[in-house]
Order: structure tokens, then C-alpha cells, then sequence
């Protein structure tokens, strides 16, 4: 395992199957060494129980040979795609074909960026597990956070 995680799991004291690393194509780097050494040590952390999510999915160059050859527990698909929809019907084949993927592979497919209702009735309908986005809400401050899901007050 990532010693930077082992680190932080340790310190913490979180169960590593209660944790998802979510990463880029971009940042898995450029060259096939680079990408191989990536898949490496995200493998590594997959068989220590974190999960690991592909982040922007389908903004990549590589989207579909990374996905063969690591089948992420997680996409994540990029907000671009969804905030098209229902207009953009190449954004809705693309969404449908994302996420017979995923259900493929087993990965959870979580639509990025869902702001309106339409939207998160087409990403169900597609079959994504998932919507995160600001139709559920906004980026707050922990304290408002904990006092709109009515663990205390925002003092």
C-alpha cells in the first residue's frame, strides 16, 4: 500500500474499505511506463481494501484501454456530459454507453455536476448508481454542514 495513505489510515483510524481514492487519467501520467507504474500501485491499494474511482471519466485519451486493463470499483462521470443533457444527444449515447460499461466491469457510475431534475432522471435512467451536483447542494463550511443534517448548530 501507498505509504502516504498507509499514513493517513493509521493516523486516523479508518477502516481502508471506508476510503475511495479518486484519480484522473491525466494524472496517472503520459508514458505507458508511467501509466503501468500508476496501475501498479493503484492495484496495490485496491487489494488493501481502498477503493478506487476514475474521476472525469471520458475526458481521458486512454478512457477505454485504462478501463480494460484496471477495472476501476468506481467511475465518475465528467460534469460536461451531464450539464448537456437532455439537449445533447451525443451526450446522452455517451452517458448510456459509460454506464453499460461500468455496470460491465462492476464499477459503481456516479454522474458529476447534476443540477436539475431532468438531469438526474436521465443519469438514473442510464443507469448510474450515483448523482452528486448542486441539485442536492452546495459547497458549505463543515459547521453548516453539520447543522443542515441536524447534527448541531452552525455556531
Amino acid at each position: 500500500m501507498n505509504t502516504v495513505v498507509s499514513r493517513i489510515l493509521q493516523k486516523t483510524g479508518l477502516a481502508p474499505r471506508r476510503l475511495q481514492i479518486e484519480v484522473t487519467e491525466s494524472s496517472l501520467g503520459r508514458q505507458p511506463a508511467e501509466i503501468e507504474a500508476a496501475i501498479g500501485r493503484l492495484e496495490r491499494l485496491r487489494e488493501s481494501g481502498v477503493s478506487v474511482a476514475l474521476d472525469q471519466f471520458g475526458t481521458g485519451a486512454c478512457s477505454l484501454t485504462l478501463l480494460r486493463d484496471f477495472p476501476a470499483d468506481g467511475l465518475n462521470i465528467e460534469g460536461a456530459f451531464i450539464r448537456s443533457l437532455p439537449v445533447d444527444t451525443a451526450a446522452v449515447a455517451i452517458l448510456r454507453s459509460i454506464t453499460a460499461l461500468g455496470r460491465h466491469f462492476g464499477a459503481r457510475v456516479v454522474a458529476e455536476g447534476v443540477e436539475t431534475e431532468e438531469q438526474f432522471e436521465m443519469a438514473r435512467y442510464a443507469g448510474c448508481s450515483q448523482a452528486q451536483g448542486y441539485l442536492f447542494g452546495r459547497p458549505m463550511p463543515q459547521p453548516e454542514l453539520i447543522a443542515h443534517l441536524g447534527g448541531g448548530s452552525a455556531s
